[in-house]
């Protein structure tokens, strides 16, 4: 098990990770879900407040992010 706790980017390499477990990203969320989907690595994100203050609720920000995932 290796612990970064450097910023995440899209120039962190994560290419030979099996797991990625992130605690609160806040403004990351769609970085993080965008490359653990693109190298097709398993994702635990401990969520934190709304991101994008136009949704009203969890599911609604939820169902925006699968769709930012689907889409991608």
């Amino acid at each position: 098990m290796t612990l970064i706790k450097d910023k995440f980017d899209y120039d962190t390499d994560i290419s030979d990770k099996d797991l990625i477990v992130v605690i609160l990203p806040c403004e990351a969320t769609n970085i993080i879900l965008e490359c653990a989907t693109n190298y097709d690595i398993d994702f635990y994100i401990a969520m934190c407040g709304f991101v994008y203050s136009s949704l009203s609720s969890i599911m609604d920000y939820m169902e925006f992010l699968l769709n930012y995932i689907n889409n991608k």
